[in-house]
């Protein structure tokens, strides 16, 4: 390439003064200036030649990189849709396995959805606590709520079926009886998640939508419950110690089994009716904790006026 351009160089010199009437001193003084010229461009050949390779070198560097993450996007696309394959399979232990990977990629939000149809398809308790935590743990307002009181609404349509059943005809087939330990596990393991979410305090405006949704065994204690949604919602000895349930919306169906709810901090006089009509204390159900007929009516008493409970021992 250098050869050619000082070749070139050298022609347009010559040229540019063959048309013109020079004198042996005009010659001489060409001739000289044509050898400067030649001598500077022979001092810039190594700097060009450094300026193109270092050039030809950016491009092909920029080139490997292009293609070396277009490799990996069809990487991760051909793992992905290998992923979502095996979510249909047999296989669920192997298919979580897959799904685990893309949790933290572009793909988050579909391994999120999938492993919702994967925990509702699956029967094995160990596998729901290892992909529900990898999934959608730790519970956020704005983030993986949703999914997980869908998932709860979801598996607390199995139990309520098969546990009339059983009622009925003491007997499940055992299809069935691995369904209901899978769903009691379920809601029992997602109550606990969802009881830490609630004890942590709540975005400014956000409303607490509870409906339908089954909450077993787990402790709400000092939750702030107030204006939320309860209408369906299922409560098995839950912890209610100085809950705020005032403002709650309920719709008379609900379930609230062995629950110490007196002692509640506030609740409307229209859920305190409700729950003192139907859920009253029974010395012959088994609460979660200790309790009895004069802390019942203590609570109910204190409800009723509307007045905070006692701080317990140790708390201001």
């Amino acid at each position: 390439m250098f050869p050619s351009l000082l070749g070139l160089s050298v022609g347009w010199l010559v040229a540019a003064g063959a048309g013109a009437t020079t004198t042996p001193a005009d010659a001489t003084a060409q001739v000289g200036g044509i050898n400067q010229t030649l001598a500077a461009l022979s001092q810039l050949s190594p700097l060009l030649t450094v300026v193109v390779l270092a050039g030809t070198l950016a491009l092909q560097t920029f080139q490997f990189g292009a293609s070396e993450r277009d490799r990996r996007a069809d990487n991760e696309r051909q793992s992905w849709e290998a992923a979502v394959a095996a979510s249909t399979g047999p296989d669920k232990v192997a298919a979580s396995i897959r799904l685990k990977g893309f949790l933290h990629t572009k793909y988050a939000k579909d391994a999120r959805e999938l492993a919702y149809y994967i925990l509702l398809q699956n029967r094995d308790q160990r596998l729901f606590e290892s992909l529900f935590a990898s999934a959608f743990q730790p519970i956020t307002w704005d983030g993986t709520l949703p999914y997980v009181l869908l998932l709860n609404r979801e598996i607390g349509k199995w139990d309520g079926p098969l546990e009339t059943k059983y009622w009925q005809q003491h007997n499940l087939s055992q299809d069935e009886e691995a369904q209901t330990s899978y769903a009691r596990f379920a809601i029992g393991y997602i109550s606990g998640q969802l009881a830490l979410l609630l004890r942590r305090p709540r975005p400014a405006g956000t409303q607490v939508d509870l409906s339908d949704i089954a909450m077993w065994e787990c402790d709400l204690s000092n939750v702030d419950l107030s204006g939320a949604n309860l209408t369906g919602f299922w409560a098995w000895r839950v912890r209610w110690d100085r809950v705020d349930l005032r403002g709650c919306r309920f719709g008379g169906w609900e379930r609230w089994d062995e629950n110490a709810w007196w002692r509640a901090a506030y609740m409307s006089a229209e859920l305190l009716d409700y729950l003192q009509a139907k859920y009253a204390y029974d010395a012959g159900k088994t609460y979660n904790l200790q309790t009895s007929q004069d802390e019942y009516d203590a609570g109910v008493a204190r409800l009723r006026e509307g007045k905070p409970p006692a701080s317990p021992r140790g708390e201001p």
